[in-house]
């Protein structure tokens, strides 16, 4: 087949699929969701802070969690635990389990699931690194 040909076939859906069934890079973007969202800034995907503990709450934790400081939806654990990535044919979704002792933690908001635009640019940078290399061998490779 010639290269034309071989350029011609290319699926951006399946190369995206394709790095997607990588359960690293599945980690990683439940981590930057998880961790570098929620965890260290408190904001959701729109990057809005999700809300700030009040001074009964820094009481009952003990000094854990701080009058102020922007919530992080962690506790036990368990929300972040229940992140999934459904892969669509195009796309994915992030999805939770975000009842947590009779609340919706989507009250908070409804953008607490995805990413912000600054996750969405380092998720690209890794997905470049990962589909460059499966370009060439489609081109490449006869």
């Amino acid at each position: 087949m010639s290269l034309l040909g071989r350029v011609s076939k290319l699926n951006p859906n399946t190369l995206l699929n394709a790095c997607l069934a990588n359960s690293k890079l599945i980690e990683y973007i439940i981590s930057l969701n998880t961790t570098n969202q929620l965890f260290d800034k408190g904001v959701d995907s729109q990057g809005n802070v999700v809300g700030t503990y009040s001074i009964a709450t820094e009481f009952i934790s003990g000094g854990e969690k701080r009058a102020g400081d922007n919530f992080t939806l962690k506790d036990t654990g368990a929300f972040y635990d229940s992140f999934r990535i459904l892969i669509g044919e195009k796309e994915f979704t992030i999805e939770a389990n975000t009842i947590k002792e009779n609340k919706d933690l989507l009250d908070y908001s409804d953008y607490i699931l995805g990413l912000t635009d600054e996750s969405k640019i380092y998720l690209n940078e890794v997905l470049l690194g990962q589909i460059i290399p499966k370009i060439k061998a489609a081109i490449l490779n006869d």
